[in-house]
């Protein structure tokens, strides 16, 4: 039988089909490189996307590899989904610019996060000097110009000294002269913003898509966060919210909102708005007031005073109070909640009402607790809440109290929780709590407790097939990682675990990994001493 040779460009098709396979192993899709040279020359032309993590590669082996007439990386290349830029400067010092501006600017990027150097306005890394930096001038408005699809921005600037960056030219011209209209996302970790020229620059970036691009939605994500201590914190109170109708996300963090009552009237303007995240607010006393009397005999000086204690906690009322009025005024709207300050039973009895549909919430409980509607998945209890809080949403949430109740219809519905204070008096009562909520998938302890306390808790999991996903920290005090070995062993006999996260925190020298007893587990990653485990 004679031998069929099928023409090249059906072998080329056959090549790419096999390339792109999502079944095919990635070593086996290269291996393809070695059938011939026109084989080779196919997979390249293949093989044109990587990763951000080449950047964490040591750019020396990197020019090796690419300048090896082996190596597959033949074609411009496209990153993919995103890219960091924390180790561009030492990609670059052997790598020509124009070169990387061909690699980068293909496109095809959907993110870009930049660390900033403060100091000079320079991009840089963590381990390089301030004399390795490249000004972010050359490094952004490219890769803006080059990159009509970007949906995310992110910027983070260290905290040194006072940031000194001309985000009017860097940032918001290239945005508003370029045909880029598809940012969605915006997030800003700075010493100083200027906020009132920032809030211009979106209320621009907002007409422009309305006007140009009828089909783009504008800004739905954004993200302002203050380094604490370090500069002017950024003031949200003249911010015009209002105006980005489309924001469906707004997180702040360390940020000064001097008047909480004028922030959440401008928030009820947001039709679109479903996340709401605040985790931490800087305070700042400014009401202490002097005043003097002169008469011709004598001088009188009255000084009012108000306390940093007594500031503080009339503040937290006004913006609790607040914040209760919009959650009232905006019913059936928020989806996800964080709050910087404990919550007080009349604002959680509102949240735990059938006119609320926060699914996400992350808080602090002051005193009295509730039962949460069907609608809350996710709960995160912050620290600082008493025993007696805890105890009481342990019994409160408990659905074998609301079925002998007869509360079938607030039966708690809660898929992931996390929880950082639980002392060992109150395991009992968190045990009761899981055994009853067949719901519940993910736990989080962000908390290290005694193997005693992990062992009664592993067995109300038992219990409850429904947990799949637990995350702990356990505090290693034995070289040869005893109690590791021993909360690895207790959770092989919780059948329904298939993932585990353990954060190590160790007081010996010389930690071997070689020393942990899988068990019936696999270990996926580790980073940081913090370890995944899957069950085999």
């Amino acid at each position: 039988m004679n031998n069929i040779i099928l023409p090249l460009y059906i072998q080329q098709k056959i090549i790419k089909f096999c390339y792109f396979d999502q079944v095919n192993q990635f070593k086996w899709k290269l291996s393809l490189c070695l059938i011939s040279k026109k084989h080779f020359e196919y997979v390249s032309k293949c093989f044109t996307k990587i990763n951000s993590s080449i950047l964490i590669i040591e750019p020396k082996i990197i020019i090796e590899k690419l300048n090896n007439p082996l190596c597959p990386l033949k074609y411009p290349l496209i990153l993919n989904n995103s890219f960091t830029i924390d180790c561009l400067y030492s990609f670059i010092r052997h790598y020509n610019f124009q070169r990387l501006l061909l690699i980068l600017g293909n496109g095809n990027l959907n993110s870009i996060n930049l660390t900033l150097d403060s100091s000079n306005g320079t991009t840089s890394s963590s381990s390089s000097s301030s004399s390795s930096s490249i000004p972010i001038s050359t490094i952004l408005p490219k890769l803006i110009e080059s990159n009509k699809e970007l949906q995310s921005i992110k910027l983070n600037s260290t905290f040194s000294n006072n940031i000194n960056l001309d985000f009017q030219n860097n940032l918001y011209k290239p945005l508003l002269e370029t045909n880029n209209n598809s940012i969605k996302k915006i997030s800003l970790k700075m010493v100083d913003l200027n906020i009132e020229q920032f809030s211009k620059f979106l209320i621009d970036y907002q007409n422009k898509t309305n006007i140009h691009f009828s089909g783009n939605d504008g800004i739905e994500k954004l993200k302002l966060h203050s380094f604490q201590g370090f500069g002017n914190q950024i003031k949200i109170d003249h911010f015009q919210l209002n105006l980005l109708s489309n924001l469906n996300y707004l997180n702040f963090s360390n940020t000064i909102i001097e008047s909480p009552n004028k922030l959440f009237k401008n928030l009820s303007l947001l039709k679109n708005l479903k996340s709401l995240i605040i985790p931490f607010l800087t305070i700042s006393n400014t009401t202490t007031t002097t005043t003097t009397t002169t008469t011709t005999t004598t001088t009188t000086i009255t000084s009012t005073i108000i306390t940093e204690s007594e500031f503080i906690q009339d503040y937290q009322i006004n913006f609790n109070k607040s914040l209760l009025n919009y959650l009232k005024s905006n019913p059936m709207k928020l989806e996800k909640l964080e709050t910087p300050f404990p919550l007080d039973f009349e604002i959680l009895n509102e949240i735990s009402s059938n006119n609320q549909i926060i699914s996400n919430l992350s808080f602090t409980p002051k005193n009295e607790m509730v039962t949460f509607n069907k609608y809350l998945k996710k709960l995160i209890l912050k620290s600082g809440y008493s025993n007696q809080s805890f105890q009481d949403f342990c019994q409160l949430n408990n659905n074998n109290n609301n079925n002998n109740n007869n509360n079938n219809n607030n039966n708690c519905s809660i898929n992931f929780i996390e929880i950082n204070n639980c002392s060992n008096e109150l395991v009992p009562f968190f045990c009761d709590f899981i055994k009853s909520n067949k719901n519940l998938s993910t736990i989080n302890f962000n908390q290290s407790l005694n193997l005693q306390d992990y062992k009664q808790i592993f067995e109300s999991i038992n219990f409850n097939s429904s947990i799949d996903n637990i995350s702990l920290i356990v505090s290693e005090n034995s070289p040869q990682l005893d109690n590791t070995n021993t909360i690895l062993n207790f959770i092989s006999n919780c059948n329904s675990i298939s993932k585990l996260k353990l954060s190590l925190y160790f007081y010996f020298h010389g930690f071997k990994l070689s020393l942990i007893n899988l068990n019936n587990f696999n270990l996926i990653s580790i980073e940081d001493y913090k370890l995944l485990f899957l069950r085999k």
